[in-house]
């Protein structure tokens, strides 16, 4: 697999069996533990366009991009139905947290700013030691990563 393959919100395997998710960032893809019901874990690894993925956070071991494996469609069915049952609390925490949103359909320039100012807010929580707001805004900006299958309207995905 190359670097320019990984989708973000698609699923793979790590060599061991660990199930990751990928979110693209502007300069960077973050591979994150999850499990089958979604639920994020510690670890995380980093993809480098070179073909390295090293260990960034948690547990693990190291690979190289094409030792991973995107995972079967059964699977991607299942993790994407545990997704969408997530996304609406997602925009709620979205919504409830950053004021004049922009109308929708948001463009990627208006997705980004919304990134950034959830950005500011958990820096804002973490310095006021509001450990469960901090939590909160960071779910949503961590989910908000997968910009376009997040945060685009369903029917343009």
């Amino acid at each position: 697999m190359l670097y320019r393959d990984l989708l973000s919100g698609k699923f793979y395997r790590l060599p061991g069996g660990t199930l990751v998710r990928a979110y693209r960032h502007p300069q960077c893809v973050e591979l994150r533990e999850q499990t089958p019901e979604g639920e994020l874990l510690g670890g995380r690894w980093l993809a480098h366009p070179e073909g390295r993925v090293r260990v960034t956070r948690g547990e693990g071991q190291g690979c190289r991009l094409d030792e991973l494996q995107p995972v079967d469609r059964e699977t991607e069915a299942h993790l994407r139905q545990q997704f969408e049952n997530c996304r609406q609390q997602l925009e709620a925490v979205i919504a409830a947290s950053v004021d004049d949103l922009p109308e929708r359909p948001w463009r990627r320039a208006d997705l980004l700013d919304v990134l950034r100012r959830l950005q500011s807010l958990h820096e804002e929580a973490i310095q006021l030691n509001h450990p469960v707001r901090a939590a909160r805004l960071e779910t949503a900006q961590e989910a908000g990563y997968d910009l376009w299958m997040l945060l685009v309207p369903p029917q343009l995905h």
